[in-house]
């Protein structure tokens, strides 16, 4: 009996670092990717996003015929609601790519490292508000710190909050969405990127047209990563979805941090972007609400498992 129950610990203790190892995998690549779309400057911010939108769905699309009936798979949206939704979702994460490329090619790595920081606080409010999650004194110190570091970087004169801010709410509203579904996130990531296409390719077409796309301003490499861009979205995502389900949500909400971090590293060690001190003091409480967040979550995940 005792060896049975050893070894049942044994495997849960390999799942969970295969847990940690996916989780962590896919953050990595996501705090990468201001290098990769730095490397497609000075091919057009919007179409970069579209050829990403395009090469995603079809990427997906393959993966997900190859491993699911496509007949079961296209069910949920005979429901109206659950369409509409999805073309929401799809919406958002739209505006959140595009935004986020944009800022990276237009020097402000530093500043979405910001907006994914304040993500998660942005999703507890939401939280709170749309599905009545309880804020704890935690949480609400958390947001205070938050709201001083977003106020003081409202007087910085280097850069405005704004977009990252913009950036934030996209992605915290996308994931609100992404609750109510409750699919799996491939084939979510599926049926997004399909109902942008009529929205994307004509815009695209247009933008290549009249000399505003990736023909003629782009080199063959850039021409490859435009191609790889749906592996590019989609790998991180099956990353992450595999280590999700294998960690808790605490572990997993620690492991997020690495992304902002590398971004936050890039801008000023690589991109070498403007740092001023209104900056570090936007960041000093940011991080200590982070960091009181996190301490406020681990306490509530212990409390639970009592």
């Amino acid at each position: 009996m005792e060896n049975v129950r050893n070894s049942g610990r044994a495997v849960e203790i390999s799942e969970y670092k295969k847990g940690v190892v996916f989780t962590a995998l896919s953050f990595l690549i996501w705090g990468c990717l201001p290098i990769y779309w730095k490397l497609l400057s000075p091919v057009n911010s919007l179409a970069i996003m579209f050829y990403r939108m395009i090469m995603a769905f079809v990427f997906v699309f393959i993966i997900v015929g190859i491993k699911y009936d496509l007949k079961i798979v296209f069910k949920p949206l005979k429901n109206i609601r659950t369409a509409g939704l999805f073309f929401l979702a799809g919406l958002l994460i739209s505006v959140n790519w595009g935004l986020y490329i944009w800022m990276v090619n237009s020097d402000m790595v530093i500043q979405t490292s910001l907006g994914y920081y304040i993500n998660p606080l942005i999703s507890c409010l939401i939280g709170a508000i749309f599905f009545r999650e309880k804020i704890t004194s935690y949480k609400a110190a958390a947001f205070t710190l938050s709201a001083i570091g977003v106020t003081l970087a409202l007087f910085d004169a280097v850069q405005s909050p704004i977009f990252a801010l913009a950036l934030a709410i996209s992605f915290a509203f996308y994931g609100a969405i992404k609750k109510f579904l409750h699919e799996n996130p491939i084939v979510s990531l599926l049926f997004e990127t399909m109902f942008m296409l009529p929205l994307v390719v004509p815009v695209l077409l247009y933008l290549e047209t009249h000399g505003n796309g990736a023909f003629g301003n782009a080199s063959p490499f850039q021409y490859i990563l435009l191609l790889l861009c749906g592996a590019v979205t989609a790998i991180p995502l099956i990353l992450y979805g595999a280590g999700a389900i294998r960690i808790p949500m605490m572990t997993l909400g620690m492991i997020q941090y690495i992304s902002p971090t590398l971004g936050f590293l890039m801008g000023i060690f690589i991109f070498h972007e403007e740092f001023s001190a209104t900056s570090a003091g936007t960041f000093a409480f940011i991080w200590m609400g982070v960091a009181v967040f996190s301490y406020g979550s681990w306490k509530e995940a212990a409390i639970e498992h009592c």
